[in-house]
């Protein structure tokens, strides 16, 4: 079903309208309709309601006749546009479709509230449970109350451990990728976030009409996506998206304002060889709480900095011919960057090579935040992605940041999870942190994970000691 909303009171008529059918990954024309020029166009499939808006005035833009790409018309010049690019996409779920309330003289009775109750098991002595007999499938499906109880329910253990793992029981796909979508929405994030306020340079399901969902693929996987990358062309084979360095992150941290990304959901879709493409947790509040009293008191007051593209608002996106060898410098154990002089230097010129050309801008977020539920302090940064403290130098940020989390990344204390395709696995990002475990053979067998890790729902903020 489609929904043409116009803003121009039918002043102009609109000459043509296609629908994409995200099923079959086909266009139809639907023809003139005297509404004026489209605003917005909705419509509401798999219990979403979906909207598409141009992201600049309508009436400068016209469907070309591949009825794939959109011209946008200016002064200077008309510019071919892919269709993604031309519009930001909303969506709300759908939880109700009866509208009507009860007159005011009836009193409706309060209905206690009750929580289901899983069987659980510990999967690590720090962080994480196993959710065991759950059937995603069939609890996604359930009527909206049941399924708000579920999502409740779901809130109070990743509050708690910071990490959920749902073990795939037969070794094939537990969910499919709208399902997936329909999990994510259990948890707080804010469904506002435009796919134009993603990470940039992931390959995603914008064919599906899932473009929240990302892929992590190494190589020998690529070659099988079928996928749109965010400018809308294909996603490149031979080629890895997501990381392929061991280095301890929050998914997102390092990314300015309001984008960072209350918690990440993986499904594990393709995995061949198990041990070359590990993923290892480690918790991020204990490695707080396991700090003597003065290194406690430093770290409340240090700012993490981090690099950023003010275009697309991404982290640490210079020009590749000046931060091509930023891996490079990555602690074997990614916990932190070399403190030598060459890879200090490296920053600096780095840093000012960046402003000299108007490419990059610097910001700041907070190393120790709350947690937005439970007040707990934890770490809250990307290794990879930072280029030090605030008020400090390269060298010497870098070795606190060996002496914060080299002991909480330690072998005993970390989570090394090996994917079984099935696997979904929820993560805090504001009680934990991750890193892929990539071994040498990590791009010889197709590895691939479906991610979301939507923008917005918490803004991090200093903690403060009472």
């Amino acid at each position: 079903q489609i929904l043409v909303v116009s803003g121009k009171e039918g002043k102009v008529v609109t000459q043509k309208i296609a629908l994409y059918d995200l099923d079959t990954d086909h266009w139809h024309v639907i023809g003139s309709l005297p509404l004026g020029q489209p605003d917005y166009l909705v419509w509401f499939q798999h219990d979403y309601l979906h909207a598409l808006k141009f992201r600049w005035h309508p009436s400068n833009s016209t469907l070309n006749a591949d009825l794939r790409t959109i011209t946008k018309h200016s002064q200077q010049q008309n510019k071919i546009i892919d269709w993604p690019q031309a519009f930001t996409h909303i969506r709300a779920k759908v939880l109700y479709t009866n509208n009507q309330t009860p007159p005011p003289h009836v009193l409706v009775p309060e209905q206690k509230v009750v929580l289901p109750v899983f069987e659980t098991r510990p999967i690590h002595q720090n962080l994480g449970v196993q959710i065991l007999g759950v059937d995603l499938k069939k609890e996604l499906a359930k009527p909206p109350v049941q399924l708000a109880l579920f999502g409740k329910a779901l809130r109070n253990l990743v509050d708690k451990y910071g990490l959920l793992h749902f073990p795939s029981r037969t070794g094939t796909r537990q969910i499919e990728p709208k399902q997936l979508v329909a999990l994510h929405t259990l948890f707080d994030h804010d469904q506002r976030k435009p796919p134009s306020k993603f990470h940039k340079g992931m390959c995603r399901l914008w064919r599906s009409g899932l473009p929240q969902v990302n892929l992590l693929a190494n190589k020998a996987a690529s070659a099988h996506v079928e996928a749109l990358k965010d400018d809308g062309t294909n996603c490149a084979q031979n080629t890895v998206y997501g990381m392929e360095t061991y280095a301890w992150h929050a998914d997102e941290s390092s990314r300015p304002d309001d984008l960072s990304v209350r918690y990440t959901v993986f499904h594990a879709a393709v995995i061949q060889n198990a041990t070359q493409g590990e993923t290892h947790f480690a918790s991020a509040a204990q490695a707080y709480e396991r700090l003597d009293p003065a290194t406690k008191q430093l770290v409340t007051t240090l700012d993490v900095k981090y690099l950023t593209n003010p275009k697309s608002l991404d982290a640490f996106l210079p020009p590749l011919d000046i931060a091509g060898k930023r891996d490079s410098f990555l602690e074997s154990d990614g916990v932190a960057k070399h403190s030598s002089k060459e890879a200090a230097d490296f920053m600096d010129n780095l840093v000012n090579k960046c402003q000299a050309q108007g490419t990059c801008r610097t910001h700041i977020s907070p190393l120790v935040v709350p947690h937005p539920r439970t007040a707990k302090p934890a770490l809250h940064l990307d290794v990879k992605q930072q280029i030090g403290f605030k008020g400090l130098n390269f060298s010497h940020s870098q070795r606190i940041l060996k002496d914060l989390l080299r002991p909480a990344t330690s072998s005993k204390l970390i989570y090394r999870h090996r994917w079984r395709v099935g696997d979904v696995v929820v993560a805090d990002n504001f009680n934990v942190l991750h890193t892929a475990a990539p071994g040498e053979a990590f791009n010889d067998a197709p590895r691939l994970i479906e991610r979301i890790c939507v923008p917005g729902g918490h803004i991090p903020r200093r903690y403060s000691p009472r």
